[in-house]
């Protein structure tokens, strides 16, 4: 009777022994799953920051486009109204005849 309790307290002491075992690997992997968890919370965040960034960049850009559009209206309407001058110059330098010879050629 001796050796079946002494068996039985050796197979649970084995077995406690495994379930100790088995509770560190179980509190191991926790650990890692939480510090992946965080891992993975600084990406996002990063991210996050990122986008953030990339949409005011996106919008600066937006408004820079804007401005260059203007400026590039303003210099077609200058163009245009040069364009204009220089044809009137040379429609009055046509009626002016040889009097007006040489006006529209400065």
């Amino acid at each position: 009777m001796n050796s079946n309790i002494t068996a039985a307290l050796e197979n649970i002491e084995h077995q406690s022994r495994q379930m100790r075992k088995n509770s560190d690997d179980v509190s191991e992997n926790v650990s890692d799953g939480n510090r992946l968890v965080k891992q993975l919370r600084a990406k996002s965040d990063e991210s996050s920051t990122i986008n953030a960034e990339t949409a005011e960049m996106t919008s600066n850009l937006q408004q820079s486009a804007g401005t260059v559009k203007d400026i590039v209206d303003t210099i077609l309407s200058i163009s245009g109204q040069t364009n204009l001058l220089a044809l009137n110059a040379s429609i009055e330098a046509a009626r002016a005849g040889a009097t007006g010879k040489g006006y529209g050629d400065h």
